[in-house]
């Protein structure tokens, strides 16, 4: 142990010491768990709604692949709608 007898002593320090952004990787976060929701719901309409149709074969493909990808983009402009999150305009700020 150093005894001071009353004196300070400054540390320098040649680089400030960074401290990550947190607000930045909160907007990541959301940003990703937003994406992972549009998923999981736009797939799991998109499969109900095949087999109630009950189609098959390549047209079932492509209709779920379309149906699929409007879903997906349906949603996440409603997510962003409705609780403010910004997934189309993310890199503009």
């Amino acid at each position: 142990m150093v005894e001071t007898n009353g004196d300070f002593y400054v540390l320098i320090l040649r680089q400030p010491i960074e401290i990550m952004d947190m607000l930045m990787v909160r907007k990541w976060v959301i940003f990703f768990i937003g994406i992972l929701c549009a998923i999981i719901i736009a797939d799991t309409l998109s499969n109900m709604i095949v087999a109630a149709v009950g189609l098959s074969g390549w047209v079932k493909f492509l209709v779920s692949f379309v149906l699929y990808a409007v879903l997906f983009f349906g949603i996440l402009y409603a997510i962003e709608k409705i609780f403010g999150i910004s997934f189309f305009g993310f890199w503009q700020e």
